[in-house]
């Protein structure tokens, strides 16, 4: 029984648990709550499929929720009893990753793998998705599936649920087999009849005699190539021996020579050598390290020499650059006292005093204005606002006098404002002006406060003149005694460079000397040598012609054993084709009577394999029949139809109900003569008779939206078969349904479902 199951990121589900009894458990709610989602759920926990996925209607990624917006993961749990055991699956499926499963058993996991999980379900259910999906799951308005199709189809179709197409694909196979037995017979008589075995017999006859033979002529040869390879070989001995000896002589010949020209050599480079010594070798080397210890004077002396020097030049530089400063400042002063020739700082503030007094009358002269203008604006302001006395005096105003004082008032406001712009203009040039003379005051008094530190600098450049004058004096005295050390240090570097070539070509004449006597020890031990040896040569010159001789008859021998070696194996391989030859002739002839006789055997299995189909074809629709009997007058509520038969014919199956015509009953065609409504009820029957005789350990039920074309007579029919008789034959039914009739069914759990599609919703499940 299925007890439970988990929905998370399913289809339109988010996260929705379920939990189911025994009896009939209803899923009811209107289109697109995610009723049938809960079945391809459960189909998919069990099996890692449901028909959309199986028919390829929708891909894996399809069924993760991607509304309102995408999730990336979907997981299932569901929870079932079987065998008195507890099960639970749990399978996951990612954007992003490979599919998870896991199944455990009583708490212990049993497999990991997804393929694992659903081999081992299927065996512990006792049936595969193909069976579960024809037998027990019935998918959303396919009830009378079995009748919209064409009888070929339906035909190949219940025979596949029933299982009874195996026979069929192996009474097809069986029969491709047998002409193809039949094929191959004729081909191996067509075959059998172009071998010649009594020609074949007298080939291999006559080639067993050539072999004879040719072994008989290979050991003869054998002998004699034996015999001479002994003399052969017994000649080659004696002749290396006397070559060996001949070799040494040739060597230490050679040798000898190499010794004599070599001590030549030697002798003639130690005469060349000896012309380039100026001494003994004590002599020399005492004359070396005199010469060392006085470079090694002379270079302390320029070290010395080379400091005093540096020190000089950084004294010199310090002066040099000081005189530069004095010549930098006595530029500066001469070019300040051009600058401010015939000014002084009292002129200047002078000048800004009186320029500060005249900004002091513009300022006033600017507020007058101003204030003439404000007034000429408000008397203008009054005389426009066509008065009778005048806002001055209030005298009696007439409109000509008013015009005339407001042409006056006009003229004086124009004026003031004139005036007033012309002061502000002028303010700001004075005002200007001052900026400029207050930044020239402070300029000139910086300057002459720092060129006043200066101090007396034609002093100064005198003094520094004298003092740099005499650094180079004495700079120049030290470079002149640097020099003439230098050239001292590089005639004695010369003569110590030519004492030691003179070194090296005695040290070279001593070990030439060596070597002309070590030469001369290894000649004489070579002619010593070669006065002791005695060579044959006429002896080494016939032994090789009779090695010659003997080589060449081997030689001959040898190619006449390897061309009848060669024969022979040309004779044996040509034997051993015609054996292989006439094995394949008598294997063939032993297949060909084999054949002949697995065909016989294959007829007998095509006959037996019709026969069993047959018997087990009637003894399933038999069984079919009965329970669909029994269930009918529990599920079809009028009595114009008394029964209900599946009828197997030899190319159909068609479903036929029983009614009463002309005082007998008779059988009519579904298809031909029933409602939509009637019809469906038959094949609900036909569905419930299909699961029980197909799956009978299961006894499990899927049914989706099974009543959409049965009216409410038949639905209250269905409904107490739910309530009364299904449950003591069905441990489990799931029935997916929008009829609000089937909540009277009572027999196990109902869910309600709904979603607010407007706007993306998740399914919302409410048990009732």
């Amino acid at each position: 029984m299925i007890n439970s199951i988990e929905l998370e990121n399913w289809k339109t589900h988010g996260r929705t648990t379920m939990n189911f009894s025994k009896g009939t458990n209803i899923l009811i709610g209107h289109m697109g709550a995610g009723k049938s989602s809960v079945l391809d759920a459960l189909s998919f926990a069990l099996f890692g499929t449901f028909p959309s996925i199986k028919n390829r209607r929708i891909k894996v990624e399809d069924i993760i929720r991607s509304k309102p917006k995408q999730t990336r993961t979907a997981r299932l749990k569901l929870d079932f009893d079987a065998n008195g055991s507890k099960y639970t699956v749990e399978r996951t499926l990612s954007l992003d990753e490979p599919a998870k499963a896991a199944l455990k058993k009583d708490g212990a996991y049993v497999q990991s793998q997804p393929q694992r999980v659903t081999e081992e379900v299927e065996k512990v259910l006792k049936i595969d998705y193909e069976l579960f999906s024809r037998a027990v799951y019935s998918e959303q308005n396919r009830v009378d599936y079995f009748l919209e199709i064409s009888s070929s189809d339906r035909k190949r179709q219940i025979d596949n649920l029933l299982g009874l197409d195996r026979f069929a694909l192996a009474y097809e196979n069986s029969t491709s087999l047998i002409n193809r037995v039949k094929n191959m017979i004729e081909d191996s008589e067509k075959a059998a009849k172009n071998f010649d075995i009594k020609r074949l017999n007298d080939q291999i006859t006559q080639l067993s005699l050539d072999l004879d033979r040719a072994s008989a002529q290979n050991i003869a040869l054998e002998q004699d190539t034996s015999s001479i390879l002994s003399s052969k070989t017994s000649l080659e001995k004696e002749l290396l021996v006397q070559k060996a000896l001949l070799d040494k002589k040739v060597k230490i010949e050679k040798e000898v020579a190499e010794f004599e020209s070599r001590i030549a050599v030697l002798e003639k480079e130690l005469s060349s050598t000896k012309t380039g010594i100026t001494g003994t070798l004590d002599d020399i080397n005492k004359r070396i390290s005199a010469s060392e210890v006085e470079i090694a004077g002379l270079q302390k002396e320029i070290s010395r020499s080379s400091l005093s020097m540096q020190s000089l030049q950084i004294k010199l530089g310090k002066l040099q650059k000081e005189l530069s400063d004095i010549e930098k400042n006595k530029k500066e002063k001469d070019e300040v006292t051009e600058r401010f020739k015939g000014k002084t700082a009292d002129l200047l503030r002078h000048k800004i005093e009186f320029l500060s007094k005249e900004v002091e009358a513009l300022d006033g002269e600017y507020a007058q204005q101003i204030s003439l203008k404000h007034e000429s604006e408000k008397s203008l302001l009054e005389l426009k606002k066509h008065l009778a006395k005048c806002p001055v005096c209030d005298t009696e105003l007439s409109e000509e006098k008013r015009l005339s004082l407001i042409t006056a008032k006009t003229t004086a406001l124009k004026e003031s404002e004139s005036k007033s712009a012309a002061a502000l203009r002028l303010r700001t040039e004075k005002k200007s002006a001052i900026t400029a003379l207050n930044s020239e005051l402070n300029s000139m008094i910086a300057t002459l406060e720092r060129i006043s530190g200066y101090g007396d600098l034609d002093k100064k450049f005198a003094s520094c003149a004298f003092e740099i004058k005499k650094l180079s004096d004495e700079l120049e005295i030290s470079n002149t005694a640097f020099k003439q050390i230098n050239y001292k240090l590089a005639e004695e570097n010369s003569k110590l460079s030519s004492l030691r070539l003179s070194k090296a070509a005695a040290e070279r004449a001593n070990k030439l000397s060596q070597d002309i006597q070590k030469n001369k020890v290894f000649l004489d031990s070579k002619k010593a040598d070669l006065s002791g040896m005695v060579v044959d040569n006429a002896l080494v010159e016939e032994l090789q012609a009779q090695y010659l001789a003997v080589n060449s008859e081997f030689a001959s021998k040898k190619m006449a054993l390897e061309e009848g070696k060669k024969a022979y194996a040309e004779k044996a391989q040509r034997l051993s084709e015609k054996k292989e030859e006439m094995k394949r002739i008598e294997s063939l002839v032993e297949e060909l009577n084999l054949k002949k006789l697995s065909l016989d055997e294959l007829s007998k299995f095509r006959n037996a394999l019709s026969e069993t189909q047959s018997a087990l074809r009637k003894r399933l629709v038999s069984s079919v029949n009965d329970i669909m009997e029994s269930i009918w007058p529990n599920l079809y509520p009028y009595g114009d139809y008394a029964g209900i038969m599946l009828s197997a014919t030899d190319d159909d199956y068609v479903l036929q109900l029983r009614s009463l015509k002309d005082g007998e009953y008779v059988w009519e065609n579904v298809n031909s003569t029933a409602s939509g409504g009637e019809r469906s009820i038959a094949c609900i029957v036909m569905r419930i008779a299909f699961s029980l005789v197909l799956v009978p350990n299961l006894r499990w039920l899927i049914l989706d939206e099974p009543t959409h074309n049965i009216d409410s007579n038949g639905i209250a029919k269905f409904v107490r078969l739910l309530n009364e008789n299904l449950p003591g034959i069905i441990e489990q039914i799931f029935i997916i349904t929008h009829d609000e009739q089937l909540k009277q069914v009572s027999s196990g759990t109902i869910y309600s479902l709904s979603r607010e599609k407007e706007i993306n919703g998740t399914s919302i499940v409410q048990e009732l």
